[in-house]
């Protein structure tokens, strides 16, 4: 079985992944394009106006900053907390998550934006797994 700094290794490659498509969907957001985007298309049945666009580029903007900074999080406490075995570090990371990913989930999939819904349910698993696995070897 993987021992700790394998799960923590894992934990580092997720957040530099989540940081990466950060990062892409803030460059999604100088391209605003929103009637041939999977995750909007819901929403632009009778085409795209001006201010849908500029909508589009905001919400790609932010949304994008969110997740790299989420990212960013999470590599900091891979890095050092969980290192250290710091038990802090999983409880902040598991209550995070347990905030996020319901309420971000049920938004998507009410909305009708299924890609986010899976999108959010293979990031729960990538991270997850890898913190499960180093919650054991934590210092109580």
């Amino acid at each position: 079985m993987p021992g700790h700094d394998f799960w923590r290794r894992w934990l580092i490659a997720d957040s530099l992944l989540i940081l990466s498509l950060g990062a892409f969907l803030i460059s999604m957001s100088a391209m605003p394009n929103p009637a041939g985007d999977p995750f909007t298309s819901p929403f632009w049945k009778e085409g795209v106006t001006d201010g849908a666009r500029g909508f589009y580029a905001w919400a790609f903007g932010v949304w994008g900053a969110t997740l790299a900074g989420w990212g960013t999080t999470l590599l900091f406490i891979a890095l050092y907390p969980l290192k250290k075995r710091e038990a802090w570090a999983f409880n902040c990371l598991a209550v995070s998550i347990a905030v996020w990913y319901p309420v971000d989930t049920y938004i998507s999939l009410y909305f009708g934006v299924v890609l986010n819904g899976v999108l959010n349910t293979v990031l729960l698993l990538l991270v997850l797994v890898p913190l499960l696995a180093v919650r054991k070897d934590l210092k109580r």
